[in-house]
């Protein structure tokens, strides 16, 4: 896969949405980035259906909380661990 770094340097951008999307490298790094992706889904979410109960916690526990886990990181407060 493409070096995300390499493809900014080269370019002579700092962020992915400064890339030129006509440039072959971009377009190689992007469908190879959303290839990788759904292959990582695929091959986890076989892993996750082997664990009980552990679609019902992740969609219903879970992913709402880390809304709340961000916003309490975006606003700097601490998490008590106690």
């Amino acid at each position: 896969m493409t070096e995300f770094k390499k493809l900014l340097g080269k370019q002579e951008v700092q962020f992915f949405d400064e890339l030129n999307t006509e440039d072959p490298d971009a377009m190689n790094y992007s469908a190879e980035d959303s290839d990788y992706g759904l292959q990582q889904y695929k091959y986890w979410v076989e892993i996750a259906k082997q664990i009980p109960k552990y679609y019902t916690w992740l969609h219903e526990i879970e992913m709402p909380f880390m809304r709340v886990i961000g916003l309490m990181e975006y606003w700097g407060m601490a998490w008590d661990k106690d």
